[in-house]
């Protein structure tokens, strides 16, 4: 009885596990879709030093 037990309960766990890795998956695209607007919308000047060049 307790096998059986311990059996449905892995196989009443795997929904849950599915769904909480598609919502984590969810959360890195959405990460990932704010990383790409920041660098679209801030613009980095280019630094020009001219020590540098003159070595």
């Amino acid at each position: 009885m307790r096998q059986l037990l311990g059996y449905l309960m892995i196989l009443c766990l795997f929904p849950l596990l599915f769904v909480v890795g598609d919502k984590i998956w969810e959360e890195a695209a959405k990460a990932q879709n704010h990383k790409e607007q920041i660098q679209e919308q801030i613009k980095l000047p280019e630094i020009k030093n001219s020590f540098l060049l003159k070595c």
